[in-house]
């Protein structure tokens, strides 16, 4: 049986050439629209899918695929660009859910597209799990925060961000869970979240007590400072990373791939 692979794209010429390219070896779902893509992976198992980068009503692949992960958390996606990857991904960081090939003004058809698409489609095939990462924060930080969990969706991480991910029900048991489920805690640090109490302590306390699961070297707590400010004494004896500074999303990166995700 053929693995499925759903393809997005709003120029039906690069749908063709795709199907051209692919539909011998993988059974293939194409489409131009948006809402037919995220519906059908809802109710379709595909191995992975292949989204173009700038799709209909100047929607990107990565908000499809933000949508897409509603419902199926740990999909692999493909993203098709005309600009160069290196402005959308961090050079060599890719944490594995991602891979994005430049399309560039090669014609549609291009040999050297095909080869990158084969490549990237055995290489998804080999691929690890996903890394999980849980973000806690501070409600006044939620704008900062959310930019933050939208650059580890494009590095291929997989953040579990309350507005994002929570579902209806009490929130205390979801909260628990996907601290329980993450590979790192990101302790999101700023003058909003010294002190505070509420759901960003408690949180803070159950990613305390997994850390006690860990080796003394196997890091899970990080704390990230979105601005200049004091760290709490429990989170001291931790490597910390700021990211208002230069370089600092790219540390962070390199400190998130130094493990192997859990299952």
């Amino acid at each position: 049986m053929k693995e499925r692979i759903l393809v997005l794209d709003d120029n039906d010429k690069w749908l063709k050439s795709i199907e051209a390219m692919l539909g011998s070896e993988y059974d293939l779902f194409l489409t131009t629209s948006n809402r037919e893509a995220v519906q059908k992976v809802r109710t379709t198992p595909f191995s992975l899918v292949i989204l173009d980068w700038k799709l209909e009503n100047g929607t990107t692949g990565l908000e499809v695929l933000d949508k897409m992960r509603k419902s199926v958390p740990d999909l692999r996606a493909i993203i098709l660009t005309a600009l160069d990857q290196s402005v959308l991904a961090v050079a060599s960081l890719q944490a594995g859910a991602l891979d994005y090939i430049t399309k560039g003004p090669r014609r549609v058809g291009d040999d050297n597209l095909s080869e990158k698409l084969t490549a990237a489609i055995k290489k998804h095939k080999k691929g690890n799990d996903l890394i999980k990462v849980f973000l806690s924060y501070a409600r006044a930080d939620r704008h900062k925060v959310s930019r933050l969990r939208s650059k580890l969706v494009a590095q291929g991480f997989l953040p579990w961000f309350d507005l994002h991910d929570v579902k209806a029900g009490r929130w205390e048991p979801q909260l628990k869970k996907a601290i329980s489920e993450a590979d790192y805690f990101l302790a999101c640090l700023s003058p909003n979240s010294i002190d505070k109490t509420g759901f960003v302590k408690k949180e803070l306390k159950w990613a305390l007590e997994k850390q006690d699961e860990f080796d003394h070297e196997d890091p899970y707590i990080i704390p990230v400072r979105l601005a200049e400010c004091e760290r709490p004494e429990q989170l001291k004896q931790f490597q910390s990373v700021d990211l208002f500074k230069e370089g600092g999303f790219t540390k962070l990166v390199r400190m998130l791939l130094t493990k192997t995700p859990t299952k």
